[in-house]
Formats: C-alpha cells, structure tokens, sequence
C-alpha cells in the first residue's frame, strides 16, 4: 500500500538496510509503485552494501549481484549482526564504516548512533570517533563543549588520538582557553604512546628550543587541569563503504 512505502521511503533515506530493501521490493513487484527495476536494484544494492542478506539475495536473483560487493557486505552483515547483540567493538567497527567522509549523510547518521551506542559502553576510541563527529559537525549537529567533553573521556582512558585533539584545542583556543601548558602536556601523553601528530605538534610548541626526545615525551606530564572542556580537530579511522 502508499502508506507503506511512504514509510520505507523516510526509513531508507535515513539509511536503514531493511528499509531500503522493503522499498527495492515495492519498486520490483509494483506494491504501492509502479513497477521500476532500475530504482529496485537502486534499493537492493544500498541495502546490500550495508550487509542486508535478502537484499543480496535480491540482486542475485535479478542477475544484478555485482561479485566484488560480495567480499565486503558479508562481513559487513556480521559486523552488524555482532553490534546489534551489544557488542562494543563491533558498533563502533560498524559506526566507523557508516560514517567515513564518502558516504551520504544519511548512512553518517546512521554511523553516529552506532557509535553513540558504543561510546555510552564506555569504548575509548568510539569515544573519540563520536567526538570527531561532533566537532566537525558530520551524521550529527555540531557541538564543540559535547565534542571536547567525549575526547576528554577517551583520553583519560589513555586513547593517544584523543589526547592529540584535545592537546590541539588546548594549542589554539578551539572551544577552551588557549593553554600553552595544557596543550604540551596532552601532547606528551599521546606522543609517549607513538601519536606521530603529537610528536611533530610538540616539536614545533618548541621552535627556538630543542625538540623533544623520546625520553622527554615519555616523562610525566604536568596534570591537566579539570577546565570544563569544548572541541577537537580528529584524527579518525575511514573505511568508507561503497554506496550507488
């Protein structure tokens, strides 16, 4: 019925796999539409690619199943078989792949929440990927204080990418109070643990004196103080997944 699809339409624009697939159904058998294979195989393939198995087996069936896809939305599928039974790791495995630079803003949504899911178990790097979505205003309403506040809570945790950033908000006064001294010392922490960004940052915070060794990253850190926090430039994992 129209009704329906008007339903699946709003659910597969905001990147539902299930949805999209209902929707490449209705476009297929005439449910509610005209029939229109090209726009189902648009739907089955969107949905496909997020690891829907009955749109795989769609496409298959209509000859249109393209093999290389099949190396990818496999995996995918238990990725989010895995973060739909509340497994941290793979909700933020999934919220990374959703929300790579490439893909729609609806499919980057769609990642934020997975990640949100997973930061709110406590996940240091989903943390820090939730706080790069924030700052940078990508599958959700920018939000520096929220930002600065999760990469906060995944430095503390000892993530290196998270105390980049908020060594980097410290460096020039993005949602904090520029702090020379704050800045250095997140920066220490992450260099300590390998952050090639942290390194060359602390070595141009010292331009004019000699850049930092090993030894001196490595050394402990004036405390941080507990200033209320705002926003951070991320480093962030991509893996974007193909979308027609």
């Amino acid at each position: 019925p129209g009704w329906a699809v008007k339903w699946y339409q709003r659910a597969a624009d905001q990147g539902h796999a299930a949805a999209q697939f209902n929707l490449g159904y209705c476009h297929e058998s005439g449910e509610g539409v005209p029939i229109n294979i090209e726009r189902a195989k648009e739907w089955y393939l969107k949905s496909a690619q997020q690891g829907d198995p009955d749109a795989q087996q769609a496409l298959k069936d209509m000859g249109a199943w393209v093999p290389e896809f099949m190396a990818e939305a496999e995996p995918l599928h238990k990725l989010r078989r895995d973060a739909e039974s509340g497994d941290a790791m793979a909700q933020f495995q999934l919220g990374v792949k959703l929300t790579a630079q490439d893909n729609p803003p609806e499919q980057q949504q769609t990642g934020t929440q997975w990640l949100t899911k997973s930061a709110l178990q406590g996940h240091p790097q989903a943390q820090s990927a939730l706080g790069a979505m924030y700052h940078r205003g990508r599958g959700v309403e920018a939000n520096l204080e929220e930002a600065v506040r999760l990469d906060r809570l995944a430095a503390e945790k000892g993530n290196a990418t998270a105390q980049f950033n908020l060594g980097y908000c410290f460096e020039t006064g993005e949602g904090v109070e520029r702090d020379r001294e704050e800045a250095v010392a997140w920066y220490r922490k992450s260099a300590a643990q390998g952050d090639a960004d942290a390194m060359t940052a602390l070595t141009e915070l010292t331009i004019g004196q000699s850049a930092p060794t090993a030894a001196e990253a490595e050394a402990p850190a004036q405390a941080p103080s507990a200033t209320p926090p705002p926003a951070p430039v991320v480093s962030e994992p991509s893996e974007p997944v193909p979308v027609q």
